[in-house]
């Protein structure tokens, strides 16, 4: 499994106004082979409204060829009513396609707009049909859509994936699961993240968020907290997955030691994390 992260990461870097790009280029020093660009982390990159600027982020993937870049924006993909015409999924698009590699384009949805009440209103058919509208737009570009649960109860976003893929077809890949188990942890819904783990098809799943919490708060490192990584690790393995892993620890001033000792500490709960 490659070892990469998200740019969230990076917040305390930013603020002392790190470029995206040296950040970038200490990530691959550190042995970090994908990463995620972030909505709202992606400094010169994006503009005031945090619309991702397709050439300048061209151009900065040219600079990593060895990288696996994807792009993640949130919006309300579990709304009815998102139309892949809308801007911000747009120029989403046109950015993810901008900061291919060998993988193709891959763009990343989280939804911390609709509310778990909100979501309870609309049919699983419904969100799941605009679903597959929103992943056809990017399949016809030649990437592929994932999407992460986030604030809604599990078992209904996991019926949406489920009924999205089914009516996908032959072309279901175009559209996977980012998983994350620490968010299974927010909507407060009693759902086991081994179990969830191990009930996965590793297939169906892009990649894999790492983080912790305590006291429900998302720690800055990779320690022991309210998941138990250690029997996660296990589980992962057993499961056969072979997606990228990205740590999206909480940002801080000391963000490469935390990252280093995420890493190790994944690496002795049992994870085969490569560090090249």
């Amino acid at each position: 499994m490659i070892s990469g992260l998200v740019s969230n990461c990076w917040g305390a870097q930013f603020a002392q106004n790190e470029s995206l790009e040296s950040l970038i280029a200490r990530a691959v020093e550190n042995g970090f082979q994908a990463v995620e660009l972030r909505q709202g982390s992606l400094g010169a990159y994006e503009d005031a409204q945090q619309i991702p600027a397709q050439e300048p982020l061209a151009q900065l993937a040219a600079q990593f060829p060895e990288v696996r870049f994807n792009l993640a924006i949130s919006i309300g993909f579990l709304s009815p009513d998102l139309c892949p015409d809308d801007p911000l999924f747009v120029a989403a698009c046109a950015a993810a396609c901008a900061v291919t590699g060998a993988a193709g384009p891959h763009l990343r949805l989280v939804d911390l707009h609709t509310t778990a009440e909100e979501f309870a209103t609309t049919s699983t058919s419904q969100v799941a049909t605009n679903l597959v509208r929103l992943a056809g737009f990017l399949n016809e570009r030649g990437g592929r859509l994932s999407v992460e649960h986030s604030l809604q109860p599990w078992g209904s976003f996991l019926d949406v994936f489920a009924a999205a893929r089914a009516l996908l077809g032959p072309a279901a890949d175009c559209l996977q699961l980012c998983f994350d188990p620490c968010n299974l942890l927010f909507p407060d819904d009693h759902i086991d993240p081994l179990a969830v783990t191990g009930s996965l098809d590793p297939q169906s799943v892009s990649m894999i968020h790492f983080k912790q919490r305590q006291g429900g708060q998302v720690l800055d490192r990779m320690a022991a907290g309210e998941l138990d990584w250690r029997a996660l690790s296990d589980c992962i393995v057993r499961q056969g997955f072979d997606c990228p892993g990205l740590f999206e620890i909480a940002p801080g001033p000391r963000v490469w030691s935390a990252l280093e000792s995420s890493r190790n500490y994944l690496q002795r709960s049992g994870l085969p994390l490569d560090s090249r």
